[in-house]
């Protein structure tokens, strides 16, 4: 049973960090540059 909750808790801390490096990279590349375009000399 121990094996299972190990196997389960790196399972979720991987996903975790996929999902945290998707998210920066989505408002890294997608989002910020708009509010770039009405801001200039913003840096963010």
């Amino acid at each position: 049973m121990a094996k299972q909750e190990f196997l389960g808790l790196a399972i979720g801390f991987i996903m975790g960090t996929v999902i945290g490096r998707v998210v920066t990279a989505l408002v890294q590349d997608l989002i910020m540059p708009i509010p770039s375009v009405f801001i200039e000399g913003g840096d963010w």
